[in-house]
């Protein structure tokens, strides 16, 4: 059964539509509202899968601010736009706000309870080709909205060809209208598929770009800045790589993502305490990281979800490490024991072992114990490694004590 909320703030509307809804057996409404407050409310009591919402209810809330308030808090109810504006820039701000799809009121019945059950039961991978049903996944909506909004910095832009296919695919087109695609506009991407593929021309990507519901991020050479509050999913498989062309990133962005920082080779793990972050908008180096305030997090491990992970990639390539703290790195890796060795030799390669043997925390005390571990994972290269340099480091005997009886 698809459980629908009405909100329209015209009566004899609701009821046409409720009349229409219910002559599927599989659907039912469950409740109405005259304005987006009451839609809210009603949403927070009911959870419905769908709520059929008219883009303009005065008196009240309007439909557009009550859309991004109910998407944000109740992501289980799919929210389905009722308008009879056809204009791309409708479509672009509803679809922004959250909204999983688009319906004409003048469309016919059939077309109708098609949007709501293509929404309900298949909404997350369809997309309705009908030029006035558009039930549009939220990797189609976040694809409408990223070309239109970055094309002009605001809506109402012919929309060029985005690929966001049922793969789950978003790859932004290098062009738009003919002119390159080279900034990505505030808050033009708040959901997006599980694969998002920024071209090479995009130079900018302002701020609240957030991705929800990203996993593989691949960006360009040639970024310069990332705005705060971008790329936070919580979802991204890492490590993610930053370009060595970035500049800037801004506060809040790649909430608990690793990222590599081609700049060094750093990996980095990212908190998610905004007032903990270590992106930096002014590096004077280049490089878009404060490692200092890192390393002083890394001391604390505040908000690190995986602060093992953190130690060792910090230690593999310690970039602006200072002695003093690469040794209480160190003695925070030691008290993890057998936990910490373990990681190495499952995750670990030839250049981690390396570089924890010339901090000290692979010396001749766990010498034997990390060779056991990376021979049961079968890591031939950090073994041989480990082998060349223990017999470098031993002692060659004296000539008396070789010939002693």
């Amino acid at each position: 059964m698809i459980r629908v909320v009405l909100a329209d703030d015209h009566e004899v509307v609701r009821a046409g539509f409720k009349m229409i809804l219910e002559q599927d057996a599989e659907i039912k409404v469950v409740a109405e509202a005259a304005d987006g407050t009451q839609a809210y409310t009603i949403v927070s009591r009911e959870r419905p899968d769908i709520l059929l919402m008219d883009i303009s209810m005065p008196p009240g809330q309007s439909g557009l601010v009550a859309c991004e308030k109910i998407a944000r808090d109740f992501p289980g109810t799919r929210i389905v736009i009722l308008t009879m504006f056809a204009e791309p820039e409708y479509l672009f701000y509803t679809l922004r706000g959250g909204a999983a799809g688009y319906v004409l009121k003048n469309s016919t019945s059939e077309e109708l309870l098609a949007a709501v059950r293509a929404v309900a039961v298949r909404g997350k991978d369809e997309v309705a080709d009908d030029a006035d049903v558009c039930a549009l996944s939220p990797a189609a909506a976040a694809a409408e909205a990223a070309t239109e909004f970055a094309a002009s910095g605001e809506a109402g832009s012919t929309v060029g060809y985005v690929s966001a296919s049922a793969s789950d695919v978003l790859a932004l087109p290098r062009q738009v209208e003919g002119r390159p695609l080279v900034r990505i506009g505030v808050r033009a991407l708040p959901f997006a598929p599980a694969s998002v593929v920024v071209p090479d021309t995009v130079r900018i990507i302002e701020r609240d770009n957030a991705c929800r519901g990203t996993k593989r991020l691949i960006l360009p050479e040639g970024l310069v800045s990332i705005g705060a509050h971008c790329f936070w999913s919580r979802k991204l498989e890492g490590p993610v790589p930053v370009p060595a062309s970035v500049r800037s990133i801004g506060e809040g962005s790649f909430e608990y993502a690793v990222c590599r920082l081609s700049h060094v080779g750093a990996i980095v793990h990212v908190s998610a305490d905004q007032l903990l972050t270590c992106f930096l908008t002014d590096a004077s180096d280049g490089v878009p990281f404060d490692f200092a305030r890192y390393d002083e997090l890394l001391r604390s491990g505040k908000n690190l979800p995986d602060r093992l992970g953190a130690l060792l990639h910090r230690l593999a390539v310690p970039y602006r490490l200072a002695d003093d703290t690469r040794s209480v790195l160190v003695s925070h890796l030691r008290a993890l024991g057998r936990e910490a060795q373990e990681r190495v030799a499952r995750e670990g390669d030839r250049n981690m072992v390396e570089a924890l043997v010339k901090a000290g925390f692979i010396d001749d005390a766990s010498f034997d114990r990390q060779i056991e571990l990376l021979r049961a994972c079968n890591r031939t290269d950090c073994v041989a490694y480990l082998m060349e340099h223990h017999r470098a480091q031993a002692k060659p005997a004296s000539a008396k004590e070789r010939f002693a009886l």
